[in-house]
């Protein structure tokens, strides 16, 4: 079964050239979010109710703001406000207990009107992820053997939530894990998508498909 994804934005992580200025603003979100220290360069934005955001290193409160918004917005105009919204773990992340980028990013969403966050998904052993060369981080059956819930059944909707989408093997081991256990998981909410060819709108994107 696929998972419906909702990417609050895009950016290319193979560039022909330098990154647009949503490219841009969008890959500093998701540093900011993940504490990235690196530098940001990118113009401000603003939220839905036109509050503005500032994108820099310090400013993880009113990022997340602005994700939590949009990602409660989107969870709304579905149907499923009443939605258990679970962060997806991190690789090295191994107590379930919301602290961690996802997890917080979940409960952002939960603040704002976007269902419930609960903090149930961890790894059984911390990985190296696989932008550090591991490949076993974005194999889904290899992730389902490391990966528990704190609960035994999982009743009703879940949306899955995540910072950044590439091949969303992580995305989809949860989904994979929660359908198991009950749940009915079939949207999940990100704050990037990587691509590898530029998009029209970065900020625009269309909802798109992954797993099988």
């Amino acid at each position: 079964m696929t998972l419906i994804v909702h990417a609050f934005g895009a950016y290319r992580t193979v560039l022909t050239g330098g990154r647009n200025r949503e490219e841009l603003q969008m890959s500093s979100v998701v540093k900011i979010i993940k504490k990235d220290t690196t530098t940001i360069r990118a113009t401000d934005m603003v939220d839905l109710d036109g509050l503005p955001v500032k994108l820099s290193s310090g400013n993880r409160a009113d990022v997340l703001r602005m994700f939590g918004k949009w990602g409660a917005r989107r969870v709304r105009s579905l149907g499923i406000a009443d939605a258990i919204i679970v962060g997806v773990p991190g690789s090295s992340h191994t107590i379930a207990d919301g602290n961690f980028t996802a997890g917080r990013m979940a409960a952002a969403v939960a603040q704002y009107g976007g269902g419930r966050a609960r903090p149930i998904l961890h790894f059984t052993e911390a990985m190296k992820p696989a932008h550090q060369g591991n490949k076993k981080a974005r194999d889904i059956d290899y992730l389902g053997t490391v990966l528990a819930c704190t609960e035994q059944q999982v009743a009703g909707n879940v949306v899955l939530v995540d910072d950044v989408v590439t091949t969303g093997a992580h995305m989809v081991a949860c989904a994979k894990k929660l359908r198991a256990l009950g749940a009915t998981v079939t949207i999940a909410l990100c704050a990037a998508q990587t691509v590898k060819l530029a998009v029209p709108e970065p900020l625009n994107l269309p909802p798109f498909t992954i797993g099988s």
